[in-house]
């Protein structure tokens, strides 16, 4: 079974969608470049947050391993946090 998602709204600037946090369930915060440089000054960094989140979600039952494989490959490369 395969589908096609369209949206029709553009992102100008990189950013992560973050559906937890301070601002509660169900909100979404696009980050600037700024907040991204800041939370994830290097690539590996940015790897490691993906990661340790995406286990934390498999291991809570909230995503599959098979979409957790998907995130995990994506993330190095994903242009965010700087080389190195």
């Amino acid at each position: 079974m395969t589908f096609d998602l369209q949206a029709d709204f553009t992102i100008e600037e990189p950013g992560i969608v973050g559906v937890m946090g301070p601002n509660g369930p169900g909100t979404t915060t696009l980050f600037d470049q700024a907040m991204l440089d800041e939370l994830y000054p290097t690539n590996a960094a940015y790897v490691s947050a993906i990661n340790q989140a995406t286990d934390g979600a498999i291991a809570a039952g909230f995503l599959l391993e098979a979409d957790g494989v998907l995130i995990k490959a994506r993330a190095p490369d994903s242009g965010i946090g700087a080389p190195g």
